[in-house]
């Protein structure tokens, strides 16, 4: 009983906080602009989808930056957050493996880490343990994924003959994100040690 009261508590905390924040607005606009980003990806137009997927790198730098700086952090946001980068980089995987067939191992590397991200979330949520914000590593491995993959879409765009870089950065994107997974999996284990 105490357990479920808990978790109501925290869903509550959820929506009755003022959470009309610039970093959530932003936040939410991310997750919006990953459908333009899919259709005109694969319509082909790449110039408008390096453009939105430029915007969405930009407010992802500066929705964590605003709610730091201007003490704008709320739960919501926290939920939000993570799950703007998990549709944008399951967007961008989509595309870049339709147009690179090789680079499909790596694309079911990041769905499996963000797959893994989750139900590790699910279960902390349903424990009434609130999921860790972004560490630095996350972080690093989206900035990483956004260059990587504005690098693909630009080689698209001007027809530049660059798959080696691409997929080295990618490469090296796999590397970081796999450095995020131990390093969010030793939070998790230590919450769910602590309980």
């Amino acid at each position: 009983m105490a357990e479920s009261e808990n978790t109501a508590k925290g869903y509550v905390s959820v929506f009755s906080e003022n959470n009309l924040t610039v970093p959530n607005i932003m936040t939410s606009i991310r997750i919006v602009l990953t459908v333009p980003f899919l259709i005109l990806f694969l319509k082909g137009n790449f110039p408008a989808s390096f453009v939105v997927l430029s915007v969405s790198g930009i407010t992802d730098f500066l929705d964590g930056f605003v709610a730091r700086t201007f003490n704008q952090t709320s739960q919501l946001g926290k939920y939000l957050d993570p799950l703007a980068d998990k549709l944008t980089l399951f967007a961008v995987s989509f595309c870049v493996a339709a147009m690179f067939p090789g680079f499909l191992p790596v694309a079911v590397m990041f769905a499996a880490k963000d797959i893994m991200m989750i139900v590790g979330s699910l279960v902390l949520l349903k424990k009434s343990i609130n999921p860790p914000g972004a560490k630095w590593y996350g972080k690093t491995a989206t900035v990483l994924f956004y260059i990587s993959s504005l690098a693909a879409v630009f080689m698209y765009m001007f027809d530049i003959e660059i798959f080696g870089i691409v997929m080295a950065l990618f490469s090296v994107t796999a590397v970081m994100m796999i450095v995020a997974v131990i390093g969010y999996f030793r939070i998790f284990k230590n919450l769910l040690n602590d309980i």
